[in-house]
């Protein structure tokens, strides 16, 4: 979708940060459990590592010394792209809408965590454009496009936007909160859980 727009007065930078949100293999234990039981009964990080092989994109660890370090931070050669982890998750694991936000993040962002070339599309006049990179932001996580998320709430001209944006606040803060609760990921599949079309009314206290 971004691809297809002109982005001549939208200030988009010309360089690319590629620094990358990164998780470790023991942080991961508590979100892949409601995916893999075999990394919920995982007794350590090192046969979360095992388990998990090539299933997410991976980034050398620049605090690395060695594996016999007393450091855990300095034992750990890799660590795992955060949005990587996140995306494939709720594509996994999560209900019609989170899978729906995951899929519009994970087609238009591919390797990208740059949220500079995000931002500027929510000034587009289309708003399945600003959906889209709403959608991108709350799989980013950076407290920037947190805080963008939340005045998207409110500001934005279209109800659609604003309610995209709502989910994507509350699921950005549930995923700070460390665990990526398994009652956010189905409880917008019951329809008796909320009014709301997005289900995660029982979320917004957390605003």
């Amino acid at each position: 979708m971004f691809r297809r727009i002109n982005v001549k007065n939208l200030n988009v930078p010309e360089q690319v940060n590629r620094y990358v949100q990164t998780i470790s293999a023991a942080d991961l234990i508590p979100i892949l459990s409601l995916t893999y039981p075999a990394v919920a009964r995982a007794t350590d990080s090192n046969v979360v590592v095992r388990l998990l092989k090539h299933k997410y994109i991976k980034v050398e660890n620049s605090e690395y010394k060695n594996r016999f370090s007393d450091n855990a931070n300095e034992a750990t050669r890799y660590l795992y792209d955060l949005t990587d982890v996140l995306i494939k998750t709720a594509l996994k694991r999560g209900g019609l809408e989170t899978n729906f936000q995951a899929t519009l993040a994970s087609n238009e962002l591919g390797r990208l965590r740059d949220e500079k070339f995000i931002i500027p599309i929510l000034k587009s006049g289309n708003f399945e454009e600003r959906l889209t990179a709403v959608a991108c932001l709350a799989f980013l996580q950076t407290s920037n496009s947190i805080k963008i998320l939340r005045r998207i709430m409110f500001e934005d001209s279209d109800p659609e936007v604003r309610k995209s944006a709502t989910w994507g606040y509350a699921f950005a803060k549930q995923s700070k909160s460390t665990v990526v609760t398994e009652k956010f990921m189905t409880d917008e599949n019951n329809e008796n859980a909320s009014n709301s079309h997005y289900g995660v009314s029982h979320l917004i206290s957390i605003i």
